[in-house]
């Protein structure tokens, strides 16, 4: 699940956080763009300490200091964030060298570079369109399949999907799907993230 509750209080984003949590979910990236590096640095660490009696990771969103900093299990990067093997350098003079890192990808010559440079898992997206992020790109199922077939490594289908599109995205080749609006913005995001993760197990993937 992805955290970006567009300008919410940490508090608020920590609550939400706590709900998906408890219903299930093992993975959070800590977004949230719009917060302070303060309060996000705080969020970072209370959602670690929060994920850590269920098993879950945190990774902080393009941000590998306050991932250091808040012991977080990695950090997502983009494109135009600082380079993988910089990132590396960075976690290994800090005595991190088992910190994950992600990456997000739109092309297959991207999930390969990505490979090729050391990270461990991919994010592939936008598939569908989303309102989440005003500049994404909608990529659709055939470059979600281009990029899941030429990896060894996870793919994670990205941008505008519902648990009805989970089983299109599965059988695309995605190992699982990274969600926020569904999840956030529902009446019951534990209801919500408990039915993304029946509808992967219907898929045959691992929640």
């Amino acid at each position: 699940m992805i955290l970006e509750t567009g300008g919410m209080s940490a508090k608020h984003s920590l609550a939400l956080a706590e709900e998906v949590l408890g219903a299930g979910c093992k993975f959070i990236q800590v977004r949230e763009k719009h917060m302070p590096d303060r309060d996000r640095l705080w969020l970072l660490r209370m959602a670690v300490d929060r994920a850590r009696s269920s098993g879950a990771w945190v990774f902080a969103n393009d941000r590998p200091d306050l991932a250091l900093l808040a012991g977080a299990h990695g950090v997502h990067m983009g494109q135009r964030d600082l380079a993988v093997a910089d990132v590396q350098r960075l976690f290994a003079s800090c005595g991190a060298e088992n910190a994950m890192i992600g990456q997000s990808v739109k092309t297959r010559e991207q999930a390969l570079a990505a490979q090729s440079g050391g990270v461990d898992y991919v994010g592939c997206g936008s598939v569908f369109q989303t309102k989440t992020k005003s500049d994404a790109v909608e990529v659709g199922l055939e470059a979600l399949a281009a990029v899941a077939h030429s990896v060894d490594i996870p793919v994670f289908a990205i941008g505008g999907i519902t648990v009805e599109r989970v089983g299109d995205v599965l059988s695309a080749g995605a190992h699982g799907v990274a969600v926020s609006s569904a999840v956030l913005k529902a009446p019951d995001p534990a209801r919500a993230t408990r039915d993304f993760l029946e509808a992967i197990d219907r898929g045959g993937s691992v929640a």
